[in-house]
């Protein structure tokens, strides 16, 4: 078995009950990998008792939470919530045990839902509790591109895209409509397919969308469109500097 380090030990504000190896008043479970398992080895203490000399239920169901959490988190490389937790006592464990063992395993995983199973056995490797618990897993986040460039916008689904602040809105405006006014200069035709924003650059905060359209517009209605657009765009690009 190999021991899994805890990445969050000597964190500032880390007193997590089932894993914090600082609080005094918690668990402090430490975890191992074996194949396709997470166990915990832990020793029970009277503090942790219900009836005499027996352990707290709730304690129980904390242990097997807490080592499903590290399934998802050691398996899965990612972070969940317990959604459900159905637990079987099937025989009492005593404080006055030795050791007791924790095993937990991914049974099953739908979407963004894992059910995880795990048992407690006592210092006779008898199951005393298990359990089944689904999580919740949350995707990972992907990471931002960092970018020096002056005018910088991220794709984010189809054709709709993030501006950063309002200067680099009104930069992309500017260098668009600059480069269109070029192609309507060596066209022949009246109608064109002319792709523009639709949200007005002052209506527009910091970090909001603006999506992308295609209309057919006539060239006086393109020319007059630009013309109060870059107007626009450059007043408001000064005011924010």
């Amino acid at each position: 078995m190999e021991k899994i380090i805890n990445p969050w030990e000597g964190m500032e504000g880390y007193f997590c009950f089932g894993c914090a190896p600082n609080n005094e008043s918690g668990l402090k479970m430490e975890f191992y990998e074996d194949g396709d398992e997470i166990v915990s080895k832990w020793v029970p203490e009277a503090r942790f008792q219900g009836w005499l000399n027996t352990l707290h239920g709730g304690i129980q169901a904390t242990l097997l939470d807490e080592i499903c959490a590290w399934v998802i988190a050691r398996k899965l490389q990612t972070a969940g919530v317990t959604s459900r937790m159905e637990t079987q006592y099937l025989k009492p464990i005593h404080t006055t045990d030795s050791h007791l063992t924790l095993k937990g395993r991914i049974k099953e995983q739908k979407r963004n839902f894992v059910f995880i199973e795990a048992e407690i056995y006592n210092a006779q490797d008898e199951v005393c509790t298990k359990a089944v618990c689904t999580y919740f897993i949350f995707q990972e986040k992907k990471q931002k591109r960092k970018c020096t460039s002056k005018a910088v916008i991220r794709k984010k689904k189809r054709n709709l895209y993030k501006f950063d602040s309002k200067s680099e809105f009104f930069l992309i405006n500017i260098c668009f409509f600059n480069s269109y006014l070029i192609f309507l200069s060596q066209q022949k035709n009246d109608n064109y397919d002319f792709k523009y924003c639709t949200s007005s650059p002052s209506s527009l905060p910091n970090g909001s969308h603006g999506r992308l359209t295609t209309r057919a517009v006539t060239r006086d209605k393109i020319t007059q469109r630009l013309a109060v657009r870059i107007y626009s765009s450059v007043s408001l690009f000064y005011l924010t500097l």
